[in-house]
């Protein structure tokens, strides 16, 4: 994922969060289903942004995963650990709470607003907002670190074809 990329991802989760507590000032008596339904849609969003994001990096750094029922948990699990190749991506702190995230964007998909416990919600929503950050500065540093690398192996990979040219040169 470039740069760019992951920029225009996050600006849209981040909307989505300014979105969520926009609709949640100017609508104070909206009731438990309407806020347990738009919160549990804005944490979909957001995590699965930052999801997307995860994934994208992990592509260019690790093997393939399978896609199975644990894939989700595999890869935030994947992210926070140092591979022989690379430090880990996210820090235990941002793994627990995209985890939590992941968790209860599980439970919002799979039930009606009213079955979702309003309880809940206000403490996962508050995980967003605050894994949104440092989200942002974490793969801020990995995705600067994978492009520096690409650039130093592609730099590498030229010297090389250089190399190989001159000696073509002088033995032909």
């Amino acid at each position: 994922m470039l740069k760019r990329d992951f920029d225009a991802e996050m600006a849209k989760l981040e909307k989505e969060l300014g979105e969520f507590e926009r609709w949640e000032a100017n609508n104070p008596d909206a009731g438990d289903w309407a806020y347990v339904k738009l919160a549990g849609a804005t944490v979909n969003s957001v995590y699965t942004g930052m999801e997307t994001i995860l994934e994208a990096v992990l592509k260019r750094t690790d093997p393939p995963m399978e896609q199975d029922a644990a894939y989700h948990a595999r890869l935030i699990k994947t992210a926070a650990a140092a591979t022989p190749t690379r430090d880990p991506l996210i820090s235990e702190e941002l793994r627990e709470l995209l985890d939590d995230l992941r968790g209860f964007r599980h439970v919002g998909r799979k039930r009606y607003g009213s079955e979702i416990d309003p309880g809940r919600t206000g403490p996962v929503l508050s995980n967003a907002k605050k894994a949104a950050p440092i989200f942002r500065r974490e793969m801020t540093m990995a995705i600067t670190a994978l492009e520096e690398a690409l650039t130093i192996a592609a730099a590498e990979r030229l010297e090389v074809k250089k190399a190989e040219g001159h000696t073509k040169k002088r033995s032909g």
